[in-house]
């Protein structure tokens, strides 16, 4: 093998001839920022008359000169390659999973996957191209060994498969071959996965943990080609203008990025823009706008489609301000899938100014085609390279025979664009970056301009609306919680005190101790409320614990105190906290032990010397008020911070998105979005500001974090926020960082459904503040409260009972603290497909005879799922929660939790402000309504009215349901045992004549799996071999919810039933609509005492019989049982056949379902 350069005869006044730099091409027109901004349209204009016609006319030239769309059998043939491919590559990964001596099931289950990227993926390929794909294989298949030796010795054996060339060391390393002679580009990744599922999503960012950078750009091709089709507004629009562009740069000679010019990508990224810069115009306006834009582009400003997403696994993403080398990038096109990066840094200042000699050619040509002065075939003229220097250089690549010379030219050609750099010996390390890059930042505000008078007027009506709303509290309050803190002061200081006399330290030691109280949160950033707990934080001498002295001593003391109530220690939260009432303020005591055996009157809380020799639960303890007083230092303006800031607290409570216990926001994570919003809009007033908060938040790419600073590391060795090292730190949603150190995650707590929630209030928010500004809206309109109990038509109720009002408080802080993890647990045992919106209210059923609390959770199928015929069983995550919750060490007889599924219409009445629930309108004006609703195929309804409008009158049966007495459908209950759950089985059949035909079958049912009888007052020998019924007495109506419809106990055939509804001779649990049946037959006293019988008819029942009798013995159970199972067969028909119910009970666990009608 040789490399021969050839320098042909030259004429040259001089040797410095040669080696002088091209001419440049002279300074493009100025352009506004504004009318090249990232992401605003240039134009949203149509096409004209003219455009449509220049369009047919492109296309045709497209189609019948060009010939750049393939034929059907060519199609065809691509399709059947691929498949022989990916059957290749499957039995590869086979064959190396069992030589290394894995299991069978381990070779059963070996996979590999193929997709495609590139020219073939978008749509725009030509006849003889190659196809390029990716094979994507388990963790134990690596690039180097098996896929370029061992895959490459098996094709290299194929009879169809020629021209086989490997190259390894390529920037993405690619094996390229013919296979059949359709021309193939094959890249390899391993992923960490010991299988690689049928159904891998190429799109998931899991699939960047632990791997290397050639992986990360084998699998940038897929996920970059992905996301352009998902971020061009007009797909068949783009196709089409891409195909043309292609085409005419393989005419001019510009497409080629191992030389130096564009490659597809590149091509495929630069089209998509100038489709975002005109939304609504034709292929044949965006082939002239393409010339049009490129010409007057400032190189070196970036092509982005998106904002450009940092630090999310720690790869290294395109950013000058950090990477010098991408200082260098003279035409940086920035890839849309992270890690962003430039995809044309082969892109040297030779080949950029060809490029742009040849937009200036092509916009001259397309300005002719406009004022049809020229044809579209003139723009595909092929360049005339050998016309156009004088002087060239000529490369002579040889070998001893096809195969060498395959593999020889691809090596030679890979590095031919360093001839071209090293011949120009150019300095690239001076290269300015106008204002079009530095936007990219995280710090930089995106508008100083300050308020108009319609501004100033607006945010005075907004502060005269929080004035009325009562959000500011008055003097003498203030002045009683200024007293407060005094007290509790003095209290700590004396505790500490008696700590250390009881210690033994010196006199004067213990007339130095001291302990001093600082606050933080709400109080300490001046935007609490009336009634607002006061976060305060006790700053104690190193000796003084908080396990035993925190929370024993001082608890005692404070519990003996008058002025105390309801005193409630939670010291295995993620920050430990006592909270209680002080003179009727609440209080939320934090305690944090610094390494100082005085502590000092004049300490500093922001010293991070503070931090040293603590422990994790210390640091978080004392960050609370670092935080607060850094967010104050942090914010251009805090007075209309505040104001802001108290606006969206407000507002943030009345749509129900304020918790953090329940995994939405806590008062730090909305002060830090309202902190940042400060700092990009630096002079805005509360107005502007609110408006400015939906819209960024709206626009937000979760998961980038929201930061008000850099991050600081290592300065004491606390472990903080870096997804790159920390593997825990990926898995957050909406990272909210705190600005001090350790920098934190204060929104750990957010889940995928919290975070949906949360996204879509912003969207509300943000539409109602444009009407604001248009005067179409008042400020009122966006404080209306969120009407949860009409947004979801199914829920799950989470009861708390106790023994008395102290038991409860205790009781309830703890299975509050863990509502969020029924939430993550129902996601990941659904896989997410059953969406969960914990609703952070408490309500309280007056009625009840015990201590009681209720949490409720709207529950929906993932929107955009079409899937039919899938059940969610749940049966097993409840009983993973009430395990969880039955950890509790302070539990007391009486503790009990009921968790149980309601739908609307079995809502109890105490969940609404007046106490009954609002008039639902009659029949034939709900279908009136319903005609004229547009369709909406999801779960969520923000009315709630006219939503189920149809009923089924009789089942197949023949059951009248007009004719059935509506049963109660859920009783109250006394005290139950403690693992008393109501688990859930959600069913998703499309059952057509189910009155919840506008949920698509969406029905859930309850299936009771335990073992114990659920009524305390029950004794022991009711437990025997026959099945008893137990009497519950309820208060309530037919639409009071209750604790649970049916609950079924098993000890062999023991059975002890509460409720409606029993099944046969198998434990289950049936909840059904029996209630629903239809509004004319309601009777006026509710769940009347009725009972239908198998043929339907309905029957009287005496107050103690069938579904209202305990039996005191055993005489008399089996007529009394087999009474009521013929009851409750009818019930059982009645719900399969009506309302789609599946029972599946523990003994039918196994068995396939009965079919249905």
């Amino acid at each position: 093998m040789k490399l021969t350069i050839l320098l042909g005869e030259v004429e040259m006044e001089s040797s410095a001839t040669l080696i002088a730099p091209p001419p440049q091409p002279p300074p493009p027109p100025q352009a506004s920022a504004r009318q090249y901004g990232v992401t605003r349209p240039i134009s949203t204009a149509g096409p004209t008359e003219a455009d449509i016609q220049m369009n047919m006319e492109l296309e045709k030239f497209l189609i019948e000169e060009a010939g750049v769309y393939e034929s059907k059998e060519e199609a065809t043939k691509g399709e059947q390659v691929l498949q022989r491919i990916e059957q290749i590559v499957k039995d590869w990964v086979k064959q190396l999973t069992r030589s290394r001596g894995y299991t069978e099931q381990m070779v059963e289950d070996a996979n590999a996957l193929i997709f495609t990227f590139g020219s073939y993926r978008l749509g725009v390929h030509y006849p003889g191209d190659e196809i390029e794909m990716l094979c994507v294989g388990p963790s134990y298949v690596n690039g180097e060994e098996d896929f370029f030796f061992i895959l490459q010795n098996i094709l290299a054996e194929m009879e169809e498969v020629t021209e086989l060339q490997p190259l390894p060391d390529a920037h993405i390393p690619v094996m390229k071959f013919k296979f059949d002679g359709v021309p193939i580009d094959l890249l390899y990744a391993s992923i960490s996965l010991l299988v690689v599922p049928e159904d891998l999503d190429i799109s998931d960012a899991s699939l960047l943990y632990d791997v290397d950078e050639h992986t990360i750009r084998s699998l940038n091709c897929c996920r970059v080609a992905d996301q352009i089709l998902k971020l061009v507004p007009n797909v068949e629009h783009f196709c089409a203008t891409l195909r043309c562009l292609k085409f005419w740069a393989k005419r001019r000679g510009v497409y080629s990025n191992v030389i130096g010019f564009l490659g597809g990508v590149d091509w495929a990224i630069l089209v998509a823009r100038v489709c975002q810069l005109y939304p609504n115009a034709v292929p044949s306006m965006l082939v002239s706008r393409f010339f049009r834009v490129y010409t007057q582009w400032r190189w070196p400003n970036p092509v982005m489609l998106c904002a450009i997403e940092e630090d999310e696994l720690g790869f290294s993403v395109w950013d000058p301000r950090k990477n010098p080398h991408d200082r260098t990038h003279h035409m940086p096109i920035i890839t849309p899938a992270y890690p962003c990066m430039n995809s044309s840094y082969n892109v040297s200042q030779s080949t950029l100014r060809v490029m742009v000699e040849q937009f200036q050619y092509s916009n001259n040509i397309c300005e002719k085609v406009e004022l049809f002065k020229a044809e579209w075939c003139a723009l595909f003229e092929p360049y005339l390279l050998f016309e156009s220097y004088k002087h060239y250089l000529q490369v002579d690549i040889v070998a001893a025979d096809v195969d060498d010379l395959r593999a020889w030219k691809g090596w030679v050609e890979s590095h031919l664009n360093q001839l071209t750099l090293m011949f120009r010996g150019i300095e690239c390390s001076a290269v300015a970056f106008s204002s079009g890059s530095e936007a990219i930042r995280v710090t930089k505000p995106i508008s100083t301009a300050g308020p108009t008078e319609a501004d100033i007027q607006r945010t005075l009506e907004l502060e005269k609306f929080l004035v009325d709303a009562g959000l500011y509290e008055s003097k003498e309050d203030a002045d009683k919680r200024e007293e407060v803190l005094q007290r509790i002061g003095q209290i700590v200081k004396d505790w500490v005190k008696q700590l250390t006399r009881l210690r033994g330290y010196t006199d004067q030691m213990v007339e130095d101790a001291n302990a001093l109280i600082f606050t933080f949160g709400s109080y300490r950033l001046g935007v609490h409320g009336p009634g607002a707990d006061i976060d305060t934080l006790c700053v104690g001498p190193s000796y003084v614990n908080r396990e035993e002295d925190f929370f024993f001593i001082l608890h005692n003391i404070l519990a003996e105190m008058e002025e105390v109530t309801e005193l409630q220690p939670v010291p295995d939260a993620h920050v430990p906290v006592m909270k209680f009432k002080f003179d009727g303020i609440s209080i939320d005591l934090l305690y944090a032990s610094i390494s100082l055996l005085v502590v000092p009157e004049d300490l500093d809380i922001s010293d991070v010397s503070l931090l040293y020799d603590v422990d994790e639960p210390t640091v978080r303890s004392l960050n609370g008020c670092r935080v607060a007083d850094q967010i104050l230092k942090l914010v251009p303006n805090i007075e209309h911070f505040c104001t802001t800031l108290r606006c969206l607290k407000f507002w943030a409570k009345r749509r129900g998105v304020y918790s953090n216990v329940t995994g939405f926001l806590g008062g730090v994570n909305w002060a830090l979005l309202v902190a940042r919003v400060c700092q990009l809009y630096p002079n805005a007033v509360p107005s502007m500001l609110v408006s400015r908060f939906f819209r960024v938040y709206t626009q937000w790419r979760w998961p980038n974090p929201v930061m008000l600073c850099a991050i600081e590391e290592d300065e004491l060795g606390f472990s903080v926020w870096d997804p790159r090292k920390n593997p825990r730190d990926r898995t957050h949603h909406m990272p909210i960082i705190t600005p001090a150190y350790p920098c934190m995650n204060s929104s750990y707590n957010v889940s995928q459904s919290t975070l949906r929630v949360m996204v879509e209030q912003f969207r509300y928010g943000n539409k109602i503040c444009e009407e604001v500004e248009l005067n179409k809206a008042r400020w009122c309109a966006l404080f209306e409260p969120y009407l949860f109990f009409e947004s979801y038509k199914n829920y799950l109720q989470v009861d708390i009972v106790a023994a008395d009002v102290d038991d409860l408080r205790a009781w309830k802080g703890w299975v509050e603290s863990r509502l969020r993890q029924l939430t993550l647990m129902i996601e990941r045992d659904t896989l997410g497909m059953l969406q969960c919106h914990p609703y952070p209210h408490e309500y309280v059923d007056t009625n009840k005879q015990c201590a009681h609390g209720a949490f409720f959770m709207g529950l929906q199928r993932k929107q955009g799922e079409k899937t039919q015929g899938q059940q969610f069983d749940i049966r097993g995550t409840v009983d993973e929660f009430r395990h969880s919750i039955n950890m509790y060490l302070f539990w007391k007889p009486g503790m009990e939790i009921y968790v149980s599924h309601v739908r609307r219409r079995q809502l109890p009445p105490y969940v609404f402000p007046d106490g009954c629930k609002r008039p639902r309108p009659s029949r034939i004006m709900a279908q009136q309504q319903a005609d004229k609703l547009p369709y909406y195929d999801g779960e969520v309804s923000v009315t709630g009215s006219g939503e189920r409008h149809l009923k089924r009158k009789k089942d197949l049966d023949g059951v009248d349901v007009n004719q059935v007495m509506p049963l109660e459908k859920r009783q109250s209950l006394s005290p139950q045992p403690r693992d008393s759950v109501s688990p859930v089985i959600i069913s998703d059949k499309a059952i057509s004549a189910s009155p919840e035909q506008s949920d698509k079958g969406f029905s859930m049912e309850v299936v009771e799996s335990n073992k114990r009888t659920l009524l305390g007052e029950t004794e022991p020998e009711y437990a025997s071999n026959s099945s008893t019924i137990t009497n519950v007495t309820s208060k309530g109506s037919c639409d009071d919810a209750g604790f649970g419809s049916v609950a079924v106990s098993s000890e062999g055939n023991t059975r002890s039933v509460e409720g409606s509804s029993v099944g046969s001779n198998n434990p289950g649990y049936l909840q059904g609509d029996v209630c629903e049946a239809d509004s004319e037959s309601l009777s006026d006293n509710g769940c009347g005492n009725g009972n239908l019988r198998q043929d339907g008819s309905q029957e009287a029942l005496e107050p103690n019989a069938a579904f209202g009798m305990l039996l005191n013995s055993n005489e008399g159970v089996n007529s009394e049982q087999k009474a009521v199972e013929s009851n409750i067969n009818g019930l059982r028909k009645l719900d399969l056949c009506i309302f789609g119910y599946e029972v599946i009970t523990q003994n039918e666990r196994g068995r396939k379902p009965a079919a249905r009608a």
